[in-house]
């Protein structure tokens, strides 16, 4: 007797089964039975079979709550990984800084302050956290993101260099630029930057650099 492929052998068991059960059936009662046999051997996330769990009780919120608990009792004596963003009412609404692994969208129209937004942030995190920072300049090069750094740290632009050069400002320029050279900052200004060389380069600053 031939033996038939196992993929073979489930498709005339399920033919026996319509031929033999079709009488007794509805055809939505054995839709259904079909549905969790075919559930079953593929448990795919897009399967559209409900099949009840043997615990009534299994989808309360009873469960994931001590779940929950467990997962927060872990945490309680554990160093917190989130990094602050220097703003405290930012920090209160996002439940204390950027998490570990997070894609934050900072959106808003032309001129707004997105940008100047983002390096007081980038400031913040190398003054007071000190974990290394990964700038992707998509729209700018990477000396004018510098630049804006700079004067947003010193207070200091270029254009008062050339109107009001004294010592003094000269000496705050040079000293905030030393600064900022020790700082684990890295602006990639490689272009075009788009998705796929973005999470790339994010995966070999993780490698390389430590970025969060």
């Amino acid at each position: 007797k031939k033996t038939l492929p196992m993929p073979e052998k489930i498709l005339t068991s399920l033919q026996e089964i319509i031929d033999s059960q079709h009488q007794s059936y509805n055809n939505l009662e054995l839709k259904q039975k079909l549905k969790e046999i075919l559930w079953q051997l593929d448990p795919a996330p897009d399967a559209t079979c409900f099949v009840p769990p043997a615990d009534p009780d299994a989808f309360h919120v009873g469960h994931h709550a001590k779940e929950m608990v467990a997962g927060t009792s872990k945490k309680k004596n554990k160093k917190s990984t989130l990094i602050p963003t220097g703003f405290r009412a930012l920090d209160n609404l996002i439940d204390g800084g950027f998490g570990k692994g997070e894609l934050v969208v900072l959106g808003g129209r032309p001129g707004m302050g997105k940008t100047t937004l983002m390096l007081c942030i980038v400031r913040n995190i190398l003054e007071k956290s000190g974990f290394p920072v990964y700038y992707i300049c998509s729209d700018d090069e990477a000396a004018t993101m510098l630049k804006r750094l700079h004067a947003l740290m010193s207070g200091i632009s270029t254009h008062d260099l050339d109107e009001v050069a004294t010592e003094s400002t000269w000496n705050r320029y040079i000293d905030t630029l030393g600064m900022i050279e020790k700082f684990p900052l890295y602006l990639d200004d490689s272009h075009p930057a788009y998705i796929e060389r973005i999470m790339d380069a994010c995966r070999w600053m993780k490698a390389e650099h430590g970025t969060r």
